[in-house]
């Protein structure tokens, strides 16, 4: 009777080590995704692409010819470029932006920090791609991308678009 006490004992306290165990990795799980979360408040205004830069606002800043600006859904605005037809896609990240950002971050520290150019002043914090193939810019959990590699324009460009979406997005 006294080894049947022991093994049940021996298997009672296995059994709490592993579920004590799986509790304290589903919290470390929790605490390193928490890492990745927002502090920002979250965006509240209208969720309407091209109403931050309108067509001729755009030429404006890029220095050409803009013939139009197409919403693609409330995710983003595809504008119609010069006379050649060239596009400039701004998508819009309404949440989640600040861990999007952290994850750049850490992507450029593995590697990448000779490739992205940061950009101070521009938003809460501004990258532009490798080979200027876009501007990345974050206003509190919105994150913004600018799609230059098809625009045939400028990265001075592009930060300009960027800067008038950061004054409309306010603080």
């Amino acid at each position: 009777m006294k080894i049947v006490l022991i093994i049940v004992g021996v298997i009672g306290l296995i059994l709490i080590l592993m579920i004590g165990s799986c509790f304290y990795i589903g919290y470390r799980v929790k605490k390193a995704a928490g890492n990745f979360a927002s502090n920002s408040k979250p965006y509240t205004g209208k969720r309407l692409p091209c109403s931050f830069v309108s067509a001729s606002e755009a030429a404006d800043a890029l220095g050409v010819p803009v013939q139009d600006a197409v919403p693609r859904g409330s995710m983003g605005c595809d504008y119609t470029l010069g006379t050649d037809g060239n596009h400039m896609l701004v998508q819009f990240m309404w949440q989640g932006g600040t861990g999007m950002m952290k994850l750049t971050h850490t992507a450029i520290q593995f590697g990448g920090k000779q490739n992205f150019t940061e950009v101070p002043g521009l938003g809460d914090e501004a990258f532009i791609a490798p080979g200027n193939s876009s501007v990345m810019m974050r206003k509190g959990d919105v994150l913004v991308t600018i799609n230059l590699q098809s625009a045939g324009v400028s990265a001075e460009g592009g930060k300009k678009v960027a800067a008038l979406i950061a004054d409309k997005l306010g603080d």
